[in-house]
């Protein structure tokens, strides 16, 4: 099956707020409803904006 999203090893630092997305994948299928949950300040929002390249992505170490 073919995946609508694919996201491998997306890394993002914030360095003043001591905050890091460290190796983030996932796939979702196409045709398939995904729900995005976590604490504050887990990285949903940071992750969300890498999809869309409105936040820039690192390159991971």
């Amino acid at each position: 099956m073919d995946n609508i999203l694919e996201l491998h090893q997306v890394c993002k630092t914030f360095p003043k707020t001591n905050f890091t997305l460290d190796h983030v994948s996932f796939s979702v299928p196409y045709g398939s409803i995904m729900g995005f949950v976590g604490e504050n300040g887990a990285g949903k929002t940071t992750t969300i904006g890498c999809v869309l390249n409105t936040v820039s992505k690192d390159t991971c170490e």
